[in-house]
């Protein structure tokens, strides 16, 4: 019966652990979203929105963040999201 109980106890373990992560992913993108919808308007967040559904690794993320910075114009930072 212990050893039911690790298995048990590692699968919850597991589950919490990408429960967290997915909920990190989450924020992260609705954050992103926030401040793209703030400096280049609703259309370009609902874009990257879309584009955001694509993205699975966290240094693509990373990479949408440091555009929001570096881009002066809604078009140029949907162009450079879309080369990630």
């Amino acid at each position: 019966m212990g050893r039911v109980m690790t298995a048990f106890e590692r699968g919850m373990e597991e589950l919490v652990s990408r429960g967290r992560v997915e909920g990190i992913e989450q924020g992260r993108a609705l954050m992103l979203r926030q401040m793209v919808s703030r400096k280049f308007g609703s259309e370009t967040a609902d874009e990257l929105s879309r584009l955001l559904a694509g993205l699975s690794d966290p240094e693509h993320v990373d990479h949408v963040a440091i555009a929001i910075l570096e881009c002066s114009s809604s078009e140029d930072f949907i162009a450079r999201v879309r080369e990630v």
